[in-house]
């Protein structure tokens, strides 16, 4: 559970868990309408299919990261 916490420190905590529990957070932030940019382009590298593709479909997806996903 996360109260209060900013974006930066929800990514910060969940990449210190295994990758196995990572992917269910990963996929919800590359979801949110306001996820950074600098962001999103760190998930497209993630092993999990649902996370790029959430990344892949983000309109604020840079386009460096598109070009690695397809």
């Amino acid at each position: 559970h996360c109260s209060g916490g900013t974006l930066a420190e929800v990514v910060r905590i969940n990449a210190l868990r295994p990758a196995s529990e990572r992917a269910e957070l990963d996929e919800a932030l590359a979801r949110h309408p306001a996820a950074p940019p600098a962001l999103l382009g760190t998930l497209a590298a993630s092993a999990d299919d649902d996370v790029r593709e959430a990344v892949a479909t983000h309109p604020r997806t840079p386009a460096e990261a598109l070009e690695r996903l397809a």
